[in-house]
């Protein structure tokens, strides 16, 4: 065996820990509220992606109004 009474309690801790840990995880993953998160999640950053590649970042926009409005004007 190898083992004392005291090492293998220790351990049957330490996998009862883990085990709730792993329980928890996975009631987590499929709870119908974090799905719903995660989906609602995704949907926005897909959104935001699409919005500044059609209208740019607010860096974009923080550039192009540094630009001096004579320097645009043609002569």
């Amino acid at each position: 065996m190898g083992q004392n009474a005291d090492e293998l309690r220790r351990n049957i801790e330490t996998t009862r820990e883990n085990l709730g840990e792993t329980v928890e995880a996975i009631g987590d993953r499929v709870s119908p509220g974090r799905m719903i998160g995660r989906r609602k999640n995704r949907v926005m950053t897909n959104f935001r992606n699409i919005r500044e590649r059609v209208m740019g970042s607010a860096s974009d926009t923080r550039q192009r109004s540094a630009i001096p409005p004579t320097a645009l004007s043609t002569p």
